[in-house]
């Protein structure tokens, strides 16, 4: 009988989340989700959030497709972008509520 290969995956998670935890870089940790986010809306909408260009463009279809309002979500990415550029330092209470905005999005795709 031919044994079922082992998912890492769980064990994968746990150990990056506890490097995440031991450094506490929540500023990196943000870019990270957020790149997730944008790499997800390429797939998911075809869109570039990094297009500034398009950006209105972009958000309209992100709302459309959520059924949230426009100024929810451009809240929410202009929040985050923010929080990334300008803060050395983010809270962990910070950084749930931008993750919790984020996967909210994302959910509704």
């Amino acid at each position: 009988m031919v044994k079922a290969p082992e998912n890492k995956s769980l064990e994968f998670v746990r150990l990056i989340g506890t490097l995440y935890y031991q450094r506490h870089d929540n500023r990196d940790l943000l870019r990270k989700k957020y790149a997730f986010f944008a790499d997800t809306l390429r797939a998911r909408l075809l869109i570039d959030l990094e297009d500034h260009a398009r950006r209105s463009e972009n958000i309209t279809t992100i709302a459309r497709q959520t059924g949230l309002e426009k100024a929810a979500v451009q809240a929410v990415v202009d929040q985050i972008e923010r929080m990334m550029e300008n803060q050395t330092k983010i809270a962990d209470a910070d950084l749930r509520r931008a993750i919790d905005r984020l996967d909210e999005i994302s959910s509704k795709l």
